[in-house]
């Protein structure tokens, strides 16, 4: 018996010591360092940095280093980290992600990387605020359709009508119609119609002006 736990007490003692191995074989003397500025040449201040051993893209999921952030100056700093590749990504709001590998050496110093992140287009950010309160609108509208407040429904729809893209203008159009329908509104159910029919023979009038517009054969 005493020779039975002497032998699980062993299994048991290894398993525990190579947990911290496991958890920390990132661990290391090299350090990283540099420097994260906009393509003005303008130092980016609270650039988050995150860093996983390898060659393999960043899966903040992984075991790793804790985060760093720049400084007022766009400089930031590592170490603890064991020598070899390893892989970045560097995130900020406003700007594009950017994802690469920096060499750790663990009997030297490093020089600076120097790295430069590209601001995002302002339409773009703008589409993408649209883009959200339209979807916003249009869930809030449905979700009261479903629960039979017709007026606030259509009172949400009528927020992204004018917002959405041409193509599905006609859809948001017929949520209002219904939304008059369910209060036996029929006459003003028409009204939101017209524009669809504007909007479907517009579509037909560029059909048939592009098929007007063909190239004649000699």
């Amino acid at each position: 018996m005493i020779k039975k736990l002497s032998v699980v007490a062993v299994f048991l003692f290894l398993l525990v010591a190579s947990l911290p191995l496991a958890a920390q074989e990132w661990a290391g003397r090299g350090r990283l360092q540099g420097e994260i500025k906009d393509e003005k040449g303008q130092p980016i201040e609270g650039a988050k940095l995150t860093f996983r051993k390898g060659s393999e893209r960043v899966d903040p999921a992984v075991s790793g280093p804790a985060p760093v952030f720049t400084n007022a100056k766009g400089k930031w700093a590592i170490g603890g980290l064991a020598g070899g590749q390893w892989g970045v990504l560097i995130q900020k709001d406003g700007y594009v992600d950017s994802e690469g590998q920096l060499k750790a050496n663990e009997f030297g110093p490093a020089q600076p990387a120097i790295i430069t992140l590209r601001e995002i287009p302002k339409e773009v950010i703008q589409a993408a605020a649209t883009s959200s309160l339209v979807n916003t609108a249009l869930n809030a509208g449905d979700e009261l359709f479903n629960g039979g407040k017709y007026a606030q429904a259509r009172a949400e729809y009528e927020k992204a009508v004018d917002k959405v893209e041409e193509g599905v203008r006609p859809a948001v159009y017929f949520r209002i119609a219904k939304t008059y329908i369910q209060e036996k509104q029929f006459a003003q159910a028409v009204k939101p119609l017209g524009p669809i029919a504007y909007i479907l023979r517009m579509r037909t009038s560029r059909r048939c002006w592009r098929s007007k517009a063909k190239i004649p054969q000699s």
